[in-house]
């Protein structure tokens, strides 16, 4: 466990680990449908991040890296077809 999240609830913890794959989902999935480039260009950004991230982030990313891709593809298969709804629904995920 990253020490930064000793204090968060599991709830917390979960969401922050889920955060980037959310937002890759919203971005990488438009017109019905996941855009295969951006969803590609997703998974090596979260590879990217392990070691070009600010020092005090790169525990945080190389755990997002862990499960980055099953998450991206659980968060679109949960939320497809990507209508507004869907992607508003999603997005309310990163509010809670």
């Amino acid at each position: 466990m990253i020490n930064q999240f000793s204090r968060l609830t599991p709830q917390e913890q979960e969401l922050l680990l889920k955060a980037p794959a959310l937002v890759s989902v919203l971005t990488a999935c438009s017109y019905n449908e996941v855009n295969k480039a951006q969803k590609a260009d997703a998974v090596k950004l979260s590879h990217l991040k392990t070691y070009t991230a600010d020092p005090l982030l790169r525990d945080y990313y190389k755990e997002v890296e862990k499960e980055f891709k099953n998450q991206f593809e659980a968060i679109a298969g949960e939320y497809y077809p990507f209508d507004t709804q869907k992607e508003m629904s999603c997005g309310i995920k990163l509010t809670w």
